[in-house]
C-alpha cells in the first residue's frame, strides 16, 4: 500500500469525524497525490472544480486543522 493513499484516507477519516463532509469529498476526488517531507500534495484534473472549497476560509481552516491533528500539512494543485 502506498503511503500517499494511506495519508489521504487518514485525512478523509479525520475530516468526517469533524463533520466536514464537503471538504472530505473534495479530498477524495483528487486524481493523484504524493507525500514528501510531511506534506500531502493533492492534484486535481481541473482545479477550478474544487477551488471554491479550498479558497473558503472555513473549509481551509478545517482542512489545515485535520491535517495538523494527524501530523502533516496539505497543499493543493
Amino acid at each position: 500500500m502506498r503511503l500517499e493513499g494511506t495519508k489521504k484516507r487518514e485525512l478523509v477519516r479525520e475530516l468526517k469525524k469533524q463533520n466536514e463532509q464537503l471538504v472530505a469529498t473534495a479530498i477524495e476526488s483528487a486524481i493523484d497525490c504524493r507525500f514528501e517531507n510531511e506534506v500531502l500534495y493533492l492534484q486535481y484534473l481541473q482545479p477550478s472544480v474544487n477551488e471554491f472549497i479550498f479558497n473558503d476560509f472555513h473549509s481551509q481552516s478545517a482542512l489545515d486543522a485535520a491535517a495538523k491533528q494527524i501530523g502533516f500539512a496539505v497543499k493543493v494543485s
